[in-house]
């Protein structure tokens, strides 16, 4: 594996600009350590196509299982928690929804690079836009 990654984020999703955002090998360890997710075992690039999305997103594979790990501006940091309150609401609630990881005192996000990130378990299957152009789902909906 080299040793920066390059992420892409849709930042203007009219007309599919994107920002790259590199990230090392040593950044992807930490965060691994402070979420207490394993090793790094694979970077999962093929699960990054077709991500319509203005943060960062890193498929990974580790030896405890698959995450995703998102990026958000530093600006964003006081909605990371605001997100994981919703995130364990809806997971009490029965919602099927990827779990929202923190370190062992709690927190849901680590600096790295000028961005916070913050750590999900990866759910198998699509994404809701992908799901959405599907002529089953666009036949049920009307």
């Amino acid at each position: 594996m080299d040793n920066n990654i390059t992420l892409l984020a849709n930042t203007y999703p009219e007309n599919l600009r994107y920002k790259k955002f590199e990230i090392s090998k040593e950044d992807i360890d930490r965060i691994c350590r402070f979420f207490g997710i394993g090793k790094l075992y694979k970077i999962n690039r093929e699960e990054e196509k077709g991500i319509d999305h203005c943060n960062p997103l890193l498929f990974m594979t580790t030896t405890e299982g698959k995450y995703v790990i998102k990026f958000y501006s530093l600006n964003l940091a006081p909605n990371i928690r605001t997100e994981l309150l919703i995130n364990n609401t809806l997971i009490k609630g029965c919602f099927s929804t990827p779990v929202m990881h923190t370190s062992k005192t709690g927190c849901p996000g680590i600096q790295i690079n000028h961005r916070i990130a913050s750590c999900f378990t990866h759910i198998e299957g699509i994404t809701a836009q992908r799901a959405a152009l599907t002529k089953n789902l666009i036949s049920t909906i009307n």
